[in-house]
């Protein structure tokens, strides 16, 4: 991961308790919704966690290795008197980036012409992905005055289920200054699966609920409403705690050994259902005294050992350590000998390319099929 930035993840059900885990993406994002980030603080129990990070560059380390979190209390669900520091051992140092000027340009909206969210008075239309519209009614100040709703009209994401209904949110002062915040919702789900979603809820500081729920789903219904306690328990359980990395030996065709070391978070995806497993860089693996470290590809390797080799692999504190034992039989020449065969074609193809004067586009891509196919081999052989 070259570049990364913080970003607040976590399953809609968490938020009602704790609202963000700090976790670690890309800096162009979670693709689409297939990465889930690693966890930066993972809980291991008490009352104190992580809340997020704080806001602009200020957060980052200027080398680039380290990120201050801000802290909260399962109690008060109230920021607590912590600074927690993560930090990064396996980025390299960058170089800070210059100070720039920080007045807007002529681009930029006045301060009387811009409307936040958190003061917007105006109305927005959204397409489902496949049918149907949601429309947004905006109507609060920055005072805390809300009353904000979300029309569904056959609203539908897969073209099989669709939503009718209103579902409504309003305060007539500050939250801080004990004004309650009142959800309303009369939601109906039809076609492929059926249900609906009845509620009238009161939140007041802090964290009392009251009121009365009823959703239905596909003949299933759960009535009431959970108290404050019971949902910061139930997230307490949910919370990931370190995930154990995953590590595989094999022997290269020249004898060496190569360990492969990666790690899953589950909870990626659209529907929060899928696996994020990637390679894990800057992990020690040690065998009979001798220790290396993965590289971006999650890769250590060894100088050939004779007989059953077993590796003991940590990745610092946000990973449990595990062990892998390699056997003297296990060898991957199959692999060295496929890797050989497409780096020679991949040459092939280019030498046909440059023969026939193929276009600039077209070489570059070869090119980068070698180089790729190079990498293969030597990773296989």
């Amino acid at each position: 991961m070259k570049a990364a930035a913080v970003c607040w993840v976590l399953a809609a059900a968490k938020r009602s308790c704790a609202p963000f885990t700090p976790r670690l993406l890309p800096a162009d994002g979670d693709l689409g919704g297939k990465l889930a980030g690693q966890d930066l603080q993972p809980y291991d129990g008490g009352d104190i966690r992580p809340s997020g990070n704080y806001q602009s560059t200020a957060m980052w380390k200027p080398d680039g290795t380290a990120v201050a979190l801000s802290t909260q209390s399962f109690t008060t669900l109230g920021g607590a008197p912590y600074l927690e520091i993560a930090h990064f051992p396996a980025r390299k140092p960058t170089k800070p980036v210059p100070v720039v000027s920080s007045d807007p340009g002529d681009w930029a909206p006045t301060h009387e012409d811009y409307h936040g969210a958190l003061g917007a008075n105006t109305d927005i239309t959204l397409d489902g992905l496949a049918s149907g519209t949601v429309t947004l009614h905006y109507a609060q100040s920055f005072f805390g005055i809300v009353a904000n709703t979300a029309t569904y009209s056959n609203y539908s994401d897969d073209g099989k289920s669709f939503v009718n209904g209103t579902d409504t949110v309003s305060r007539s002062g500050p939250s801080s200054s004990g004004f309650p915040t009142t959800v309303t919702s009369n939601l109906t789900l039809s076609g492929a699966h059926t249900g609906s979603l009845d509620r009238n809820i009161t939140y007041t500081t802090p964290g009392t609920i009251t009121g009365n729920s009823k959703v239905t789903y596909d003949g299933v219904t759960h009535e009431g409403v959970d108290t404050q306690a019971d949902r910061c328990n139930k997230v307490r359980s949910q919370m990931a705690g370190p995930v154990k990395v995953d590590a595989t030996a094999k022997r290269r065709a020249s004898g060496e050994i190569e360990v492969e070391v990666t790690a899953a978070y589950k909870g990626a995806g659209l529907d929060e259902q899928s696996e994020d497993r990637r390679p894990v860089r800057g992990a020690t693996v040690s065998a009979g005294g001798v220790s290396a470290t993965t590289d971006d590809e999650g890769v250590a390797v060894f100088e050939p050992q004779d007989g059953d080799v077993t590796f003991d692999v940590s990745a610092g504190d946000t990973f449990q350590p595990t062990t892998e034992t390699l056997d003297s039989g296990r060898t991957d020449e199959k692999a060295c000998k496929k890797a050989k065969k497409k780096l020679k074609k991949a040459k092939q193809h280019l030498q046909k390319l440059k023969k026939k004067d193929a276009g600039k586009k077209q070489i570059k891509k070869a090119q980068k099929k070698v180089k790729k196919a190079k990498k293969a081999k030597k990773k296989a052989c």
